[in-house]
């Protein structure tokens, strides 16, 4: 007799990672555990359990104990980023817009409002920055995202300078 039968149509087949691959991801999983506030530490979180869902038991079990071999020192943990902050900035980073922003400078203790291109999020000494330009202007201007009080995203669009590498 043969006996036929149909694979769940919902089902996915299994990802195939390398160890190496997945002991990268828990370890990078340990480094952003401290980040509060931006919704990324949350879906990465889930996508690294959905990965090891797929794993046999015996590599979970490895994982485990390779996960507590890393700990991520954080030696101050920078105040939470406000995550309608984090949305507003990455909605302009992708669109390139200007915004105006409320931001409180710590070493003068002043409140300011002023326009911005929001060019990159950076992650340095335990805290998230906005990697932004001035409008009109070619230098470079880091602010720490705890410290942005309100961010309003403009019609207008802004380019990034020919020549400027926000990498270098």
């Amino acid at each position: 007799k043969n006996y036929w039968h149909l694979e769940p149509y919902n089902q996915m087949p299994p990802l195939n990672f390398p160890i190496e691959e997945i002991i990268a991801l828990t370890f990078i999983e340990g480094m952003i555990s401290p980040l509060e506030g931006p919704s990324f530490k949350e879906e990465f979180k889930k996508t690294v359990n959905r990965i090891r869902t797929t794993l046999p038991k015996k590599a979970r079990e490895f994982l485990e104990r390779a996960g507590a071999a890393y700990y991520p020192h954080v030696r101050r943990q920078k105040s939470q980023t406000s995550p309608e902050i984090f949305e507003i900035a990455n909605k302009a980073i992708a669109d390139k817009k200007i915004c105006k922003v409320t931001y409180h400078a710590f070493s003068t203790g002043q409140t300011k409002t002023y326009p911005i291109c929001p060019l990159r999020f950076l992650y340095y000494h335990n805290g998230l920055y906005l990697l932004c330009l001035l409008p009109g202007k070619d230098s470079l201007l880091t602010l720490a995202a705890e410290r942005i009080q309100d961010l309003e995203i403009s019609s207008e669009a802004f380019e990034i300078p020919s020549g400027l590498s926000v990498e270098d």
